[in-house]
């Protein structure tokens, strides 16, 4: 696997990209409850956020459905439900994070296996009606990135560019395949369909979560933070629910070589 270069500090993760941020004092982040008192961000329920809508509420120019109307295949939907919708075109994964330690535990659990089967057969068959991968498994990036951006105003498609030009097929320097990214344990769920164990490629599903991730975190335009808007508290919360799926010793969902 190539090394993919880190963001730390004062700098946010975007595959081979870092981003400046503003930053801010720890104290500027520290929650209260709802009779005032002090709560530290370990103890925020990564399980139960909203990311998906409190986090996007702090950009001002809030980017549209990743995958249109038009990318998401009817007869995947009439197949496998409109329900799974849901995880293509938002940031859903936090819901599958385990109370005390907020990873995505292996093997995954019966209730988690219920949440992502529908979703994950829906990702596989929507990647493959757009020819975004073929029989074998193997990702078109370029023919995704161009997809996807094809309805985007020009400040999300750079910004799309930005995160998706690192991980396509090898046209770019420290280029990999994308299923170096994923942990193994993810890249095969097994669904249970009609009595029968169903084996399904996870890839699509766990890059859109990837997506969804770096999307909320890549906004052009952010809202100015106050304590008004609690922009800041959002995404504080956001920063370690979602810091806590990369892991570098294997027990998250997302694998990177270094840390």
């Amino acid at each position: 696997m190539s090394i993919l270069p880190l963001c730390l500090g004062l700098l946010l993760v975007s595959f081979g990209q870092c981003v400046q941020v503003e930053f801010y004092n720890q104290a500027d982040f520290i929650n209260t409850d709802e009779m005032g008192r002090a709560v530290t961000i370990n103890d925020t329920k990564c399980a139960s956020e909203n990311f998906a809508s409190n986090v996007a509420k702090c950009c001002n120019t809030p980017m549209p459905p990743l995958l249109s109307k038009t990318l998401i295949s009817s007869t995947c939907t009439k197949s496998f439900g409109s329900a799974g919708v849901t995880w293509l075109n938002s940031y859903k994964i936090n819901s599958l994070q385990a109370k005390t330690v907020h990873l995505v535990p292996l093997p995954l659990s019966k209730a988690a296996q219920a949440a992502i089967c529908k979703p994950a057969q829906l990702a596989e068959c929507v990647f493959k009606a757009n020819s975004w991968m073929d029989a074998n498994g193997n990702l078109d990036i370029v023919r995704f990135k161009k997809d996807v951006s094809a309805d985007k105003n020009s400040a999300w498609v750079t910004t799309l560019e930005g995160i998706l030009d690192p991980i396509s097929s090898g046209a770019v320097f420290n280029a990999y395949p994308i299923t170096d990214i994923i942990q193994d344990g993810y890249e095969t769920i097994n669904c249970t369909v009609k009595n029968s164990v169903v084996k399904v490629n996870g890839v699509p599903l766990m890059l859109l979560q990837l997506l969804q991730s770096e999307i909320l975190w890549m906004c052009p335009e952010q809202k100015t933070f106050t304590n008004a808007n609690k922009c800041m508290t959002t995404l504080r919360k956001f920063q370690f629910c979602d810091g806590r799926l990369f892991d570098s010793t294997g027990r998250g969902v997302y694998f990177f070589s270094t840390v």
